[in-house]
């Protein structure tokens, strides 16, 4: 079957792809958290489950992204791009290195263990992202970012409640979420390029790793403490707004600077 055939059913039924991918993601996550804090009774920190899961999760997404024949679509994960798309990305690097501002002290392993921990974990939430975003992008931008987004959040709403974190910072940190996610589509929206994500929102989870110590963050117990995360999200939402494509621009499906055929510099 040619990658085209594995794509229609994909179009033709988004929600259930998209419940499929949410399920089969969520599904893994506690499986592995059963399988490696219950059943093992391994005492592992945060950071080391993250990488464990990343590497599954991220292995999964990758081969499941291949199997489908999208990582042209989904932005090209790896690939150059024009200095002025990458621009578009800048605010989120700020805001992954913002956690520095506190004065994190790790050590040289602890600081590769959460580099490890937060790209692995940006690759696959964002394959997450964007393989949803695919699924609803035929039935127009607007209605495709709306229910990426609420799903996306909702995927981290139902992650945080399921690993036993306090239900009103877990929502509110879903509300973050929602926001981020839609800056994250915008931009994905504008410039056709999903990777340039990875490592911003790597950076975020490491850095805010670094300053939290050996915490999850999904399981604070107080609102005020990610009142400054909700604010930040709210901010990359407006730039988002920024960043949505206008009346005369259509929403990049593909990254056209990023075709194999080109010969000119990405620069």
């Amino acid at each position: 079957m040619n990658p085209t055939a594995r794509q229609d059913p994909i179009h033709r039924h988004p929600f259930a792809f998209s419940a499929l991918v949410l399920a089969s993601v969520g599904t893994l996550e506690l499986l592995m958290k059963v399988t490696i804090v219950d059943l093992l009774s391994l005492r592992l920190s945060v950071a080391t489950l993250g990488i464990i899961n990343g590497v599954v999760l991220s292995l999964l997404g990758a081969v499941t992204v291949g199997w489908l024949g999208l990582w042209r679509q989904l932005g090209r994960i790896g690939l150059p791009a024009r200095l002025r798309s990458l621009l578009w990305f800048l605010p989120f690097v700020i805001y992954g290195a913002l956690p520095l501002t506190a004065g994190p002290d790790v050590t040289a392993g602890k600081a590769v263990a959460l580099i490890a921990f937060g790209m692995l974990t940006a690759f696959w939430k964002l394959v997450v992202l964007a393989l949803v975003l695919f699924a609803w992008l035929p039935r127009g931008p607007q209605l495709a970012t709306a229910m990426t987004a609420g799903l996306w959040a909702g995927m981290h709403l139902a992650f945080g409640i399921l690993t036993g974190a306090a239900a009103l910072p877990t929502l509110v940190l879903a509300v973050s979420y929602l926001f981020l996610s839609f800056a994250f589509i915008a931009v994905r929206l504008r410039t056709g390029l999903l990777w340039p994500l990875v490592p911003s929102y790597g950076l975020l989870l490491a850095t805010a790793g670094a300053v939290q110590g050996d915490e999850a963050s999904n399981l604070a117990t107080s609102v005020a403490d990610l009142q400054p995360a909700l604010v930040i999200s709210v901010l990359l939402a407006v730039f988002g707004l920024v960043a949505w494509p206008g009346p005369g621009q259509r929403p990049a499906k593909t990254a056209p600077a990023e075709d194999a055929d080109r010969t000119t510099s990405p620069l």
